[in-house]
This record gives C-alpha cells, structure tokens and sequence, in this order.
C-alpha cells in the first residue's frame, strides 16, 4: 500500500507546497491577519482558566450522559486557549486583548 501511494505522491515537496486547510479559512475571512498570534491577555487567561476549573468539576461530580461531554470539551477548549493564548474566534472577529501585540503595531 505505501509502494502505491509513493508511485502516485511525490514524498519529497517543501513543506510550503502543502496547504493547510484551516490557515486557508483564515486567510479568507481576514487577509491581514497573522496565524496564530497571541491575542487573549492575561485578565482573559485567568477568567478561563477558572472557567475551565468550573467546567470539570461540574462535568465530574454533577451531570452525566452528553452533557458530561460537553462540559469537558467546552474544558479543554479553555485550557488550549489559555495555555497558547490563542483564540480562533477572537480572530475571526478581530479582537485583540493581548497589550504586548498592540504596542508592536
């Protein structure tokens, strides 16, 4: 099976050839943006990672089923964002609340 798909792809591009699918969205939505920059400030990291606290525990000790699920995606959501502080939707709608990228502008 590998044999057939290195006949058929060529193994050795850069990866620059290769686009990746959600860099494209963004890049459509706002042309000027830079990927994944920092744009959630410290106030906002706090308030998710409480946020992310509340969401487990209550997805742990008090509901079950879907919503247990829900509880911990909506969770990990919030750790991702405040550990890298990135946040997708805040740069789809142009927010910036990260004060050391204003200053560089």
């Amino acid at each position: 099976m590998v044999s057939i798909l290195s006949d058929r792809v060529n193994l050795t591009k850069d990866k620059s050839d290769f686009i990746i699918p959600l860099e494209g969205i963004i890049k459509i939505l706002n042309p000027k943006i830079k990927y994944m920059t920092t744009n959630v400030g410290i106030i906002d990291r706090i308030i998710r990672f409480v946020l992310m606290l509340v969401f487990f525990v209550v997805g742990s000790l008090y509901v079950d089923g879907w919503a247990r699920i829900a509880l911990y995606a909506m969770a990990l959501a919030m750790t991702i964002t405040f550990t890298t502080g990135y946040c997708f939707l805040y740069q789809v709608i142009g927010i910036n609340k990260n004060v050391n990228n204003k200053k560089k502008r």
